[in-house]
């Protein structure tokens, strides 16, 4: 079975209030099939920069959730930089979700790109507004969206 590319995604919420608007929609991203969540915790930090970590409620496909990265996050986040990076962008005071999600989209053709001796090597979220509004210009629409 090819594992796709995993991807460690952070999610901040405004005033630290987890809004539960949002849980539903990440678990609405296993009914399309294209990305598997694997873990999701939800995360705060103090005014001091003390991290505390919780288990999100259950969500179909992660069962159960918070296994992997709440123990990287009691273990202080030393062994893992991309962990460790994203703690590191949570505001202080703040709250978020952490999740760790699988792109299955991609498990087939990383696969064959390791066949031939090539690989995935990186990637990363855009959040250039100026990215975003060339695309949406590109695409007909004139309106970013926040996502």
């Amino acid at each position: 079975m090819a594992v796709g590319p995993l991807q460690l995604l952070l999610i901040t919420f405004p005033h630290g209030r987890f809004d539960g608007e949002v849980l539903p929609e990440l678990g609405a991203l296993r009914t399309h099939g294209s990305v598997r969540i694997i873990d999701l915790v939800l995360v705060s930090k103090d005014a001091g920069g003390r991290v505390a970590a919780l288990p999100a409620r259950e969500l179909p496909g992660v069962r159960p959730p918070g296994r992997v990265l709440s123990g990287l996050l009691s273990a202080g986040v030393a062994g893992e930089p991309e962990l460790r990076g994203l703690v590191a962008e949570l505001p202080a005071p703040g709250a978020g979700a952490i999740a760790l999600l699988e792109h299955r989209w991609a498990a087939h053709l990383g696969a064959a790109l390791r066949r031939v001796g090539g690989d995935l090597v990186g990637g990363g979220l855009v959040r250039s507004p100026e990215l975003r509004c060339a695309v949406l210009r590109q695409e007909g629409s004139s309106a970013p969206d926040s996502g």
